[in-house]
């Protein structure tokens, strides 16, 4: 029961993680596309682009951080369990 329930926290955690990233990539490619309109020339467009992709790079490299913390957090859970089951 307790292994379940370590589990569900685990894929709760990343799918979460999963789902920020995807929101993430969406409001970028939203960004950029509602930036299109506006630009006023190819220098314009690719200011825009590195803007939204740095942006975004931020936002992956939190979730990769976060992910570390999240896999870190679940190994220790892990071992904790398998000790409590060893005594």
């Amino acid at each position: 029961k307790e292994l379940e329930t370590i589990n569900t926290q685990v894929i709760e955690k990343i799918t979460g993680k999963q789902m920020e990233l995807a929101n993430a990539a969406f409001e970028s490619s939203t960004k950029l596309f509602s930036s299109l309109g506006e630009v006023k020339g190819y220098q314009d467009l690719l200011s825009e682009q590195t803007k939204l992709a740095t942006e975004f790079n931020e936002k992956l490299l939190e979730a990769a951080r976060s992910t570390a913390d999240i896999l870190t957090e679940s190994r220790e859970a892990y071992q904790a369990w398998l000790e409590k089951g060893l005594k």
